[in-house]
């Protein structure tokens, strides 16, 4: 998980959640909704801890290339970056536009791995900002 807000090139590590909600329009394509994010601390400028989240949420589509159970896939979709602080007294950054590029494989039914990396920009009263996350995970599927 990257994390450029701050410090550009600065590198953050933390909890991942990736959740994807989509409609089959067969059993190879499925367009979703999906929110691909992350959450993680790291110090001010004055060393306070500070628990930041931020995440792409957004319209994909999903494609599969073998069956059900045995395939690799690809996940791309267009939406919007969001960069938040959750300590209530720190200003968050407004929303601007994201992507996001994955893929992965599932190798037993219901049962998949992925990598996904997502790109977007926000801005506050000061500058703007770019945001560039991977994450990666064992998913369930249920359908």
């Amino acid at each position: 998980m990257r994390a450029g807000a701050f410090l550009p090139g600065f590198t953050e590590s933390g909890v991942a959640l990736n959740v994807l909600i989509g409609y089959g329009l067969d059993s190879a394509n499925i367009i979703v909704l999906l929110h691909d994010g992350v959450i993680y601390n790291r110090l001010s400028g004055t060393g306070e801890k500070i628990k930041m989240a931020q995440g792409f949420t957004g319209i994909g589509y999903c494609y599969y290339f073998g069956r059900t159970g045995n395939s690799a896939f690809i996940t791309v979709g267009l939406g919007i970056q969001n960069w938040i602080s959750l300590n209530s007294h720190y200003e968050s950054n407004n929303i601007g536009p994201g992507i996001l590029l994955g893929g992965g494989y599932e190798f037993v039914r219901h049962i998949q791995a992925y990598l996904n990396f997502s790109y977007g920009r926000t801005s506050d009263n000061f500058s703007d900002y770019d945001h560039r996350q991977l994450t990666c995970g064992i998913a369930a599927i249920a359908f």
